[in-house]
């Protein structure tokens, strides 16, 4: 029997989450023994490496709007790129996490610290977002 290659069908979807919360994102793919790679990123960067391995794909806790996709591929040789899905975490989440300001520099994705913060004194203890975020997700509830 003659290999077939693959496709898409269904393209993952757009999805809209909670600070800090997951979701699933799935692709529906024809062709012979089809294969899966999920990454961060738009369609085609690779270079956060493989995040998933199955037609559906759980994301890790969201602090940010992030965007996925995945490669589907077999053994025909072919493959194909899905369509870049963005989940996006909703700005009224992130105004009460953050407040307006802050909120704001999330979703424009500036790194800027306030200089009024550090013109009084006050210190930050995360240089980057990254960080902060992580250890805010990580806080037991009622705070660190």
């Amino acid at each position: 029997a003659a290999c077939v290659p693959v496709g898409i069908s269904t393209q993952p979807a757009d999805k809209s989450i909670a600070f800090g919360a997951s979701t699933s994102l799935s692709v529906t793919a024809t062709g012979n023994s089809p294969t899966y790679q999920w990454y961060a990123g738009d369609s085609g960067d690779t270079s956060g490496g493989v995040l998933g391995t199955n037609s559906t794909f759980t994301t890790p806790a969201l602090a940010a709007t992030t965007h996925f996709w995945v490669r589907v591929s077999n053994t025909c040789p072919s493959s194909i790129d899905s369509r870049t899905a963005v989940v996006t975490v909703a700005a009224f989440a992130l105004r009460m996490a953050f407040g307006a300001e802050s909120a704001a520099m999330l979703q424009s994705g500036q790194r800027v610290l306030p200089a009024r913060l550090l013109d009084s004194g006050f210190h930050f203890c995360y240089e980057t977002l990254e960080p902060a975020l992580r250890h805010l997700l990580a806080a037991p509830e009622g705070g660190r």
